[in-house]
């Protein structure tokens, strides 16, 4: 059976994530949103058409979830986690997943909150 609509999913729909589900589901596009919270869950049901949990870290799944997606949003949030746990160990199971899978695109994002608040001061890699 062909594929009619793109399919992507967008790992961690906070408030970025959300907004992206909204939008391209509006453009017709075929969106899982993911989340690490169950009860989140009822809330992406209605911008989505699929939610999902699962963690970026767990690679058999995340692997499955992929399998037949065509672009991946990496949209996670660190609140609570440190930046290895999420960000970090996210990045290196994709890496290890994606290319077993037919994903062509992948979009991420990034958030000002990993490098802490310096008071409106530049941050750089020496900061």
């Amino acid at each position: 059976m062909e594929q009619t609509t793109q399919q992507s999913t967008i790992l961690g729909c906070g408030y970025v994530g959300r907004r992206v589900a909204q939008q391209w589901t509006q453009a017709g596009l075929t969106v899982t949103a993911t989340t690490t919270t169950p009860t989140n869950v009822p809330t992406l049901e209605t911008i989505a058409h699929n939610a999902v949990v699962i963690r970026g870290d767990d690679a058999p799944a995340l692997q499955h979830l992929l399998a037949y997606q065509d672009t991946v949003l990496v949209s996670v949030a660190g609140r609570r986690k440190g930046y290895k746990e999420t960000y970090l160990n996210t990045a290196q199971t994709l890496a290890q997943v994606l290319p077993h899978t037919l994903v062509r695109q992948v979009i991420y994002t990034s958030s000002f909150s990993v490098y802490g608040n310096h008071g409106g001061h530049w941050v750089t890699e020496e900061t």
